[in-house]
């Protein structure tokens, strides 16, 4: 390796140290109370150091919540291969809970972190909260060509459905679930997702799993 490579693989090295760092602390402390010298301490460099990779602490937090949304993305995309519409649609909730409790501080940091929702709103585009949010609704609209769902309001019946997988997560993130034993966890989240879904369909849905 070329001393060039090297010195590129090394600054990508600090740079996902930092990111993890923040990341962390963000989750951990909270966006407005966590500093740019927090962070450099984590990881043991200066604040300088740091500033030559970011040029503050909105932008770290920028590059997490375009990070976070592309493996989000990448998680929920697998069940595009799935021809049936609402079999598509329930895997779509299985697919968002499993990245939801592997990826806990993604998800916090995505849509419970009230600093990114400011963040947001001074964006001129969310594309890649728009492309995840348009996985559900593409599902949606198949759902209702196909006789799944009663025709509607495409957006209305997929916040919905997106309100009540979140909240589930939420609840799961934040603790609030202790009165289920943690064994029970997944089969409750999955066959309480699959029951609501189930119980708007128009049609039997044959189970796959």
């Amino acid at each position: 390796m070329g001393s060039l490579q090297r010195r590129q693989r090394e600054k990508e090295e600090i740079r996902r140290r930092i990111l993890d760092a923040s990341m962390h602390l963000f989750t951990q402390q909270g966006y407005e109370s966590v500093t740019i010298r927090n962070i450099a301490d984590a990881i043991e460099y200066t604040p300088g150091a740091i500033y030559s990779y970011f040029k503050d602490k909105d932008e770290i937090l920028y590059a997490l919540h375009l990070e976070a949304f592309e493996k989000f993305y990448d998680a929920k995309k697998v069940v595009l291969s799935i021809v049936n519409p609402a079999e598509r649609l329930f895997a779509l909730g299985d697919a968002y809970m499993k990245f939801a409790t592997e990826n806990q501080e993604y998800y916090d940091l995505m849509f419970i972190t009230n600093a990114t929702g400011k963040k947001i709103q001074e964006m001129d585009s969310w594309h890649v909260g728009y492309r995840s949010f348009d996985l559900l609704r593409y599902c949606v609209k198949d759902c209702m060509d196909k006789g799944y769902l009663a025709k509607g309001d495409v957006d209305a019946v997929s916040l919905a459905i997106w309100s009540m997988v979140h909240g589930t997560a939420s609840l799961l993130i934040r603790k609030r679930l202790l009165m289920f034993p943690e064994e029970q966890l997944p089969h409750l989240i999955h066959g309480g997702h699959r029951f609501v879904v189930e119980s708007m369909m128009l049609k039997p849905v044959k189970k796959s799993r």
